[in-house]
């Protein structure tokens, strides 16, 4: 196409919901040789568009851009789902800076491909704890079940105790019934209080997530429960029993009863 006049310009943009094979590649082909104001109008037109064709042209903004451009550019390649954009959101979220980092956290977290689940769990394999939290954050925001076995690893063994705790917050509102034994096993060897507290924490809102039938919960809640509680000791044990009393029902009822009958429900 030809390089473009004034008038021309803010035609496109008026008429930037007409159709027509020529009308992406015109807004594209201005976006490098344009002012920062006119490039944020230009990009707003093609993600309003919403016509992936243009996605290349944005990118290849972001090798120098920053700032409001920079903001606009991650955004409209987050509509377009432009895949290629992925690594450059995950960069750019640690690395960039102010707005265009926030943002790029923003577009990351709601990028509409499984692409971003698998950049965001790379973040939690950093050897900076930092970049760990972050990742639980972001996966938070992306409320995805797809990330459970990353964060129940990341639960279960970081090396920070402050990453385990981030972990498990999100668990409490991601994992199901069918991560209940996982949530247990940490329980069981959790040798930190305060992450004891967040998986007793994470099992009893999974549990109520459950329905109730006829006065009785989820056999699933309640029999990984029972089984562990048999094999406990400790803080561990009372743990245990403090969920089993919040989930309630004749079974956990009765494992509590024939915990403590005898007193071994307070070693």
């Amino acid at each position: 196409p030809l390089e473009l006049d004034r008038r021309q310009r803010q035609m496109c943009i008026r008429d930037r919901k007409k159709s027509g094979p020529t009308v992406t590649p015109t807004l594209a082909f201005e976006l490098g040789k344009l002012p920062a104001k006119r490039q944020v109008l230009i990009i707003g037109a093609l993600a309003e568009r919403g016509d992936p064709a243009g996605a290349p042209a944005v990118m290849a903004l972001l090798d120098t851009a920053d700032g409001p451009v920079g903001v606009a550019a991650v955004e409209a390649l987050t509509r377009f789902a432009h895949v290629p954009a992925v690594s450059v959101l995950a960069t750019l979220a640690l690395g960039g800076e102010g707005e265009l980092r926030s943002a790029s956290r923003k577009c990351l977290a709601s990028f509409p491909d499984p692409a971003a689940d698998a950049a965001i769990a790379k973040f939690l394999e950093s050897t900076d704890s930092g970049i760990r939290r972050l990742g639980t954050e972001l996966i938070e925001l992306r409320a995805t079940d797809v990330a459970v076995p990353v964060l129940l690893r990341t639960a279960a063994a970081d090396r920070e105790e402050a990453v385990r705790v981030a972990a498990l917050t999100v668990l409490r509102e991601l994992a199901a019934t069918s991560d209940l034994g996982a949530l247990v096993q940490i329980l069981v060897k959790a040798q930190s209080e305060v992450v004891r507290k967040s998986v007793t924490h994470a099992l009893v809102v999974v549990c109520a997530r459950e329905p109730v039938v006829g006065g009785e919960p989820s056999a699933a809640c309640v029999e990984p429960l029972v089984a562990a509680l048999k094999q406990s000791s400790g803080p561990a044990r009372q743990a245990l029993l403090k969920v089993l009393g919040r989930v309630g029902g004749t079974a956990a009822k009765e494992a509590v009863q024939a915990a403590t009958a005898d007193g071994d429900g307070k070693d």
